[in-house]
């Protein structure tokens, strides 16, 4: 019985990954080697777990798990490196009989975690190729963009155009936008604190999409260079 609880588990989880990819029940039911009727059976049990009331929702509550987890994986990378690079200024800066770091040892984190971030953007290993955006943006107002993912593109944004110039919150649409501000202040007042939103982003062509976003802050103890971070992924077009 357990073997065939895992076997239905492992099903729907293919099912769910194949509509995400865009492929209709008659060729999920090819690809699968299962009738439509054994197809549908399958989708009655996936909408009632899931308390969905279509195929789409499904999908979009399955992207939205993923896209939970895989920011809990990012933050925990960016921590991870972040604490390494401070140990290695740390021990060189004990060698050498220093009390002070220098200026520009506190580059060297940032740079490193930057470079793990755009590394794993690109191979899209923790993104899962979900159309996500990831971005940091300077901790207090105006909201300043530090960094974004190249992602970005989507919405007709080029990062070189946003990164130091643009507020992340000019990029929200105007009603949405004194809550966007509100959410960054509450996540700089609780570090580390994962946060969720859900508003709606304008593209660089005047058009909307509504987004979910899981965000937090990371404090002066964590990131020579605080910061706000969030990670974007679309819900509906």
């Amino acid at each position: 019985m357990g073997s065939d609880y895992r076997n239905k588990e492992s099903r729907e989880m293919q099912m769910i990954s194949l509509a995400s990819a865009g492929l209709t029940d008659k060729q999920i039911a090819n690809r699968l080697g299962l009738s439509l009727n054994t197809l549908e059976g399958y989708w009655r049990r996936i909408l009632s777990k899931h308390g969905a009331s279509s195929r789409t929702e499904v999908v979009a509550k399955a992207a939205a798990t993923q896209a939970e987890a895989a920011f809990q994986k990012v933050i925990k990378e960016q921590l991870e490196t972040l604490k390494r690079a401070e140990q290695s200024v740390r021990n060189s800066d004990s060698a050498k009989g220093r009390n002070r770091r220098p200026e520009a040892s506190f580059q060297q984190p940032i740079d490193e975690l930057t470079q793990v971030l755009e590394q794993l953007w690109r191979s899209r290993i923790l993104l899962a190729d979900l159309g996500s955006v990831l971005w940091w943006a300077k901790p207090e107002p105006p909201w300043t963009i530090l960094w974004v993912s190249e992602s970005i593109a989507q919405w007709g944004y080029e990062p070189s155009e946003l990164v130091n110039r643009v507020s992340v919150c000019d990029l929200v649409e105007e009603k949405d936008r004194r809550a966007f501000e509100d959410g960054n202040r509450l996540a700089t007042q609780q570090c580390s604190k994962s946060h969720r939103r859900s508003y709606v982003l304008k593209t660089r062509a005047g058009d909307l999409r509504f987004v979910q976003e899981h965000y937090m802050f990371l404090g002066p103890h964590v990131s020579d260079q605080p910061r706000l971070t969030g990670l974007q992924i679309e819900l509906e077009n």
